[in-house]
């Protein structure tokens, strides 16, 4: 019989493989159509970004200048619902109290302003900043103790696309939504590829991580904060470059320069 500890395992194990075996299909979905640099691996191999769009101009002159190299990041979920649009460590200080790491805020600075901007209206009707939520309900950690999870008021995408600008991202690829702009070029299509902006509502949500180390456990003290968008505030894209239509209609795009 499997454990549950095992079963868990399990569980992520096939989540990993599941989640490479996409990237891995649209990577090479797109190096067919010469949207990718074939000899770029998916991402679930190297840490990277999930995919990446070579951009038509690429070592060819225009104006005169020779366009040595652009890449346009991309960041892939496989639906609205499953996905998380970025999430951050949470940590208990005595002088700090609940808090984001300092080596997170610098590393992820635009979503952490996401984070600290956010607010819950609490049970007393009181609206506060969400890790001032926490620390007035929360209060320390307490070994054996679990708090009580967390969820922010409702807030537009702009979390999500701070997760993506932290990771230089310009598009997003949503399975059940098809792909749009978002993250750097989020306000400003830098790149003409036509794609129609992420947008929609959703919340912040405190909770436990998936894996604590036992120090961590002991302490209670492993909590993260996640931000996903409300399904159903998400519409599906005009594109979807997991489709030979898709791609083909972005790299046209792209290879067409502003006037």
């Amino acid at each position: 019989m499997r454990t549950f500890l095992g079963y868990f395992q399990f569980i992520n194990e096939s989540d990993t493989s599941d989640a490479f075996k996409r990237e891995k299909d649209l990577s090479d979905h797109l190096k067919k159509h010469g949207a990718m640099n074939k000899d770029i691996e998916a991402a679930g191999s190297t840490g990277g970004n999930d995919f990446h769009i070579e951009h038509p101009t690429t070592r060819k002159k225009v104006a005169g200048k020779e366009i040595k190299s652009i890449r346009v990041e991309g960041e892939m979920k496989k639906s609205v619902s499953t996905g998380k649009f970025g999430s951050v460590a949470l940590r208990y200080h005595p002088q700090k109290g609940w808090h984001i790491p300092e080596k997170t805020q610098k590393d992820k600075p635009e979503f952490t302003k996401q984070v600290h901007d956010a607010t819950v209206t609490g049970p007393d009707k009181k609206k506060r900043k969400l890790l001032n939520h926490l620390n007035h309900h929360w209060g320390p950690s307490k070994e054996g103790v679990n708090h009580p999870g967390v969820t922010s008021d409702t807030t537009d995408m702009s979390p999500a696309h701070a997760y993506m600008h932290d990771h230089n991202v310009h598009v997003v690829h949503i399975g059940d939504r098809g792909t749009f702009r978002a993250g750097h070029s989020k306000d400003k299509d830098h790149h003409n590829t036509g794609l129609p902006i992420l947008s929609g509502t959703g919340r912040f949500s405190v909770s436990s991580e998936r894996k604590r180390t036992s120090e961590q456990q002991k302490a209670g003290t492993g909590m993260q904060i996640n931000f996903r968008p409300h399904p159903n505030s998400v519409k599906k894209s005009h594109t979807d470059i997991s489709t030979d239509e898709g791609i083909k209609k972005v790299m046209s795009n792209m290879s067409k320069r502003k006037k």
